[in-house]
């Protein structure tokens, strides 16, 4: 269930399986397994320019890569430490504006309606409040990657 003035939030109130792929879709799937490669070429490329700007700022952790594994880069999740809730959704919010959208990641279990007062850890809260995952797909520009650091270090710059 989504929240219609929030996108990045939602709940699950019913437990239950997940399971919509069709034929049409497996079909797409397999054709876009021969790109996978250059899908992940790129990811790994524009992972690279936003470790480089994002490593300078104070209090923002960029991504851990072990040497022994090896990433698709299906999501860059940023860890902005000082972050409290309230900032985290003004961020989103300036961003939207700013025709960047941002995800939350990964919602502590207990705030499901279905998992409610269960599985309550403080690391989760924090991880919850302090990390959001910027936008890297294949299609992504280098003039649109340099807008979005530009917007996300302005924010920083005037409201941490």
């Amino acid at each position: 269930k989504r929240n219609k003035n929030k996108h990045w939030e939602y709940d699950v109130v019913h437990q239950g399986f997940n399971f919509r792929l069709n034929d049409i879709q497996s079909s797409l799937g397999i054709s876009q397994l021969n790109k996978a490669n250059m899908f992940i070429k790129y990811r790994k490329k524009i992972a690279s320019f936003y470790n480089k700007e994002f490593c300078k700022i104070p209090k923002v952790s960029i991504p851990k890569q072990l040497k022994k594994y090896k990433s698709s880069f299906h999501l860059y999740i940023l860890n902005i430490e000082s972050f409290k809730i309230k900032q985290k959704e003004r961020f989103i919010k300036y961003m939207l504006k700013k025709k960047i959208m941002l995800q939350y990641h990964y919602i502590p279990i207990y705030k499901f309606k279905l998992f409610s007062d269960k599985y309550i850890l403080k690391n989760a809260e924090t991880y919850f409040r302090s990390t959001l995952s910027l936008p890297i797909f294949y299609k992504l520009s280098l003039k649109d990657q340099n807008y979005i650091i530009y917007k996300l270090k302005f924010f920083l710059k005037t409201n941490l």
